[in-house]
C-alpha cells in the first residue's frame, strides 16, 4: 500500500512507496522518527491549606491532560512550608517543570468556654504595631525564576515618602539577589557589576490579605536597579505574579533596539508583565508603579526621565513620574535610597520595556 502509517503520535512512523512507470512492480518502505514535542509551561500553584495528610494541590497545562500527556509527582507535601510538584511530559510531550507551593499553617481552634458577664469595655491600649518578618537571604516560592524554581531574595520594611506626601507609608521590600556562584558570591558581568536574571513575584491572595491586615500600603520588588512599586489596596483577592526580566547585551528585540537606540539608559533596560490566577493580563488591570533606584541620599538629577516602550505605542518619557524615598524609620532625616517612579501606561498592552534615561539624547515624543 502507500501512504503512511503511525504518523500522528510521538515514536516510529512508516512510509511506504510504490514505484510507477519504469519502476512499477517495485516498493519499498522506509521508517521515521517524530520526536515528541517540548513540554509548556503548567500554571503556577495557588498556596494550600495544611490538612494534616499529603496536599496535592491539581496541575494544569492548557490543552493537556493529566495522565495522558504529563505525569506529577509531589514532594514534602505533608508539613506547613515549601512544597514541591514535579510535572514530566509523557507520550507527545517531553521535559519536565518544577513547581513549588505553600502550605500554609493551621491556626489554633478556638476553644469553647462559658459566656462571660457584660463588662464595661475598658479603655484600649495602644496595640504595638506588628512586624513582618524580616530576615537574610533565603530560597522561598515568593521568589520564583523563570522556570518556576525558587531563589534567594531579601525582605525589609521601610517607610516610603512621595515628593508632596504628608506622611510616610509602609512599604514591604523583596529584594532579588543576583545570580551567585557556588561559594555564594555574585556572578559579575563584563563591567564589574552584579549579573540578574527574570525573577517572578508571587503575591498570593492569602499574602495580599495578611500584608494590608499588618499595616503595609505597598510591596516594593527590586531586581538590580529596576523596582515595581505594587499598592496593595489596588489589587483584587486573586492571586497576582509580577515579573521582572533584565535584557542583557544581544537579547533585545529590533523595536527595542531601535527605540532605545537614541537614549542615553542610566540604567539597564527591563521588561515587565503580570499575571493574574495564571493568565497573562493588561498591565493596566495591576496597580503598580515602575520605575529606577538610586543607591544614595543624593536626588536623581533632574535632566533625566522614566522611559517607556511597547510595540503599540512605541517610545514615551514618562514625565510625570513621582520621587520617592525610603528609609528605615518615618522620620528618618536623610533616605536611604531614592525611587523615581511611573504608573505603567494606561493601554491594552500586556508587556512594557523600560529605562531610566536622559531626554536630552533622546529624539522620541514625551507623555
Amino acid at each position: 500500500m502507500d501512504g503512511y502509517e503511525r504518523n500522528v503520535d510521538a515514536g516510529t512512523a512508516t512510509i511506504y512507496v510504490t514505484g510507477i512507470g519504469a519502476l512499477a512492480g517495485q516498493s519499498a518502505a522506509y521508517t521515521f522518527v517524530i520526536d515528541p514535542a517540548t513540554l509548556p509551561q503548567p500554571e503556577a500553584l495557588k498556596d494550600q491549606a495544611y490538612t494534616g495528610s499529603a496536599v496535592e494541590p491539581g496541575v494544569t497545562i492548557a490543552g493537556l491532560v493529566e495522565g495522558r500527556d504529563y505525569t506529577v509527582r509531589y514532594e514534602d507535601n505533608v508539613e506547613p512550608g515549601t512544597a514541591t510538584a514535579v510535572v514530566t511530559g509523557i507520550g507527545n510531550y517531553a521535559g519536565s517543570y518544577t513547581l513549588h507551593f505553600t502550605i500554609l499553617e493551621k491556626g489554633p481552634e478556638p476553644t469553647p468556654g462559658p459566656t462571660p458577664e457584660p463588662t464595661p469595655e475598658p479603655t484600649p491600649e495602644p496595640t504595638p504595631e506588628p512586624q513582618p518578618e524580616e530576615g537574610p537571604s533565603r530560597p522561598s516560592s515568593i521568589v520564583t525564576d523563570e522556570n518556576w524554581r525558587p531563589e534567594e531574595y531579601r525582605r525589609q520594611a521601610l517607610w516610603m515618602r512621595l515628593d508632596g506626601a504628608e506622611e510616610a507609608v509602609r512599604v514591604l521590600l523583596i529584594d532579588a539577589c543576583p545570580v551567585l556562584n557556588a561559594d555564594g558570591t555574585p556572578v559579575l558581568r563584563g563591567d564589574g557589576s552584579p549579573l540578574y536574571q527574570l525573577r517572578n513575584l508571587h503575591l498570593s491572595a492569602a499574602l495580599i490579605a495578611r500584608l494590608k491586615g499588618e499595616g503595609y500600603a505597598c510591596v516594593l520588588f527590586r531586581l538590580g536597579d529596576a523596582v515595581l512599586l505594587i499598592r496593595l489596596d489596588e489589587l483584587d483577592d486573586d492571586d497576582h505574579i509580577f515579573t521582572l526580566g533584565p535584557i542583557l547585551p544581544g537579547e533585545a528585540t529590533a523595536g527595542e533596539e531601535e527605540a532605545f537606540g537614541a537614549l542615553a539608559p542610566l540604567t539597564d533596560l527591563h521588561r515587565v508583565w503580570a499575571r493574574i490566577d495564571g493568565a497573562v493580563v493588561e498591565l493596566s488591570e495591576v496597580g503598580f508603579l515602575l520605575g529606577a533606584i538610586c543607591e544614595s541620599p543624593a536626588a536623581i538629577p533632574e535632566d533625566t526621565a522614566l522611559y517607556v516602550y511597547d510595540e503599540q505605542t512605541g517610545l514615551m518619557a514618562m514625565e510625570s513620574g513621582q520621587t520617592a524615598r525610603l528609609a528605615e524609620t518615618p522620620e528618618a532625616p536623610a533616605p536611604l535610597w531614592t525611587l523615581r517612579l511611573a504608573p505603567a501606561l494606561e493601554t491594552e498592552t500586556k508587556r512594557l520595556t523600560f529605562a531610566l534615561g536622559s531626554p536630552a539624547d533622546a529624539a522620541d515624543k514625551t507623555a
